[in-house]
């Protein structure tokens, strides 16, 4: 950040040297060259170069910069939207399968490692309260229709507050609404299939 401060602050004690310097060389040429013809339209010509070559240059630097940010952002957010379906896929296989081990309980804190690098505090929170019904749940290491449906809960939950962090402002009212009446099509005997 001192970087670019600094860098724009060049260019313009840069761009302000130009004007005043051009100023006194236009004042002195002006003078100078009264007897010559056309000498006062080139030195109009070379300053107004200059000025425009430093213009140029300080307004390509900070849409250099602006790009930059810009795809740093980009990969941001795809780097997030990664890890959130790496770790939706993760409880999803758990789900399906009703069943955990030590290697899943393994691969869900390498996830809880890369979610805390992208994730909003939000996210954290809400994916805190859904651990410890994760984890409470498959302490016996066996899933029933209860705890698969309390952990889906849990799991909408979470989904609107990465959806927030990816999407930014979102209606949660409605979206919840939506997302955990979807929790509800299935009858218990659906999900024991």
């Amino acid at each position: 950040m001192k970087q670019q401060n600094r860098e724009a602050l060049f260019w313009g004690l840069l761009t302000l040297i130009i004007f005043i310097a051009g100023y006194i060389f236009l004042r002195l040429a002006y003078h100078v060259a009264d007897a010559l013809p056309f000498s006062q339209e080139w030195v109009l010509i070379i300053l107004g170069t200059l000025v425009t070559i430093t213009l140029t240059a300080l307004l390509l630097n900070k849409q250099t910069e602006i790009e930059l940010k810009k795809e740093e952002r980009a990969k941001f957010l795809d780097l997030k939207t990664t890890i959130y379906f790496e770790l939706l896929g993760h409880i999803q296989e758990v789900v399906i399968k009703g069943r955990t081990d030590p290697s899943e309980a393994l691969r869900m804190r390498m996830l809880s490692h890369k979610l805390a690098l992208v994730a909003s505090a939000e996210v954290l929170a809400e994916y805190h309260h859904f651990l410890d019904i994760y984890r409470r749940h498959l302490q016996n290491l066996e899933l029933d229709a209860q705890e698969t449906e309390d952990i889906m809960d849990a799991l909408a939950r979470l989904t609107l507050r990465i959806r927030a962090d990816i999407l930014g402002g979102v209606d949660s009212q409605a979206t919840q609404r939506i997302i955990l009446a979807n929790n509800d099509i299935y009858s218990e005997a659906d999900t024991r299939r």
